[in-house]
């Protein structure tokens, strides 16, 4: 497991960093858009919409990364106990 700055990283912990930094670059390029379109024109309006749509996923993904991490690591615990109760096979 990949570490930073001496405690583990959970998978979700990466994989919602890496959505989040993708969904970023949406952003930017539709700030970029609204800024070259029309003021009022419907591309613009559309760059907004998008970029506004990115914004809310990545509040989502803020908001429940707690929850998923908790979940995970519920997960990670059931598993080591399940595998420490139980006995080899060549009892």
């Amino acid at each position: 497991m990949e570490q930073l700055n001496g405690r583990p990283v959970l998978p979700v912990c990466i994989l919602l960093h890496e959505l989040i930094n993708q969904l970023s670059v949406i952003i930017g390029h539709c700030d970029i858009g609204m800024e070259r379109s029309p003021l009022g024109s419907d591309s613009a309006r559309r760059f907004k919409a998008i970029g506004e749509t990115a914004h809310h996923v990545i509040r989502g993904m803020r908001d429940h990364q707690c929850e998923l991490n908790g979940l995970l690591r519920i997960t990670v615990i059931g598993k080591d106990k399940f595998l420490a109760n139980k006995k080899p096979a060549s009892e």
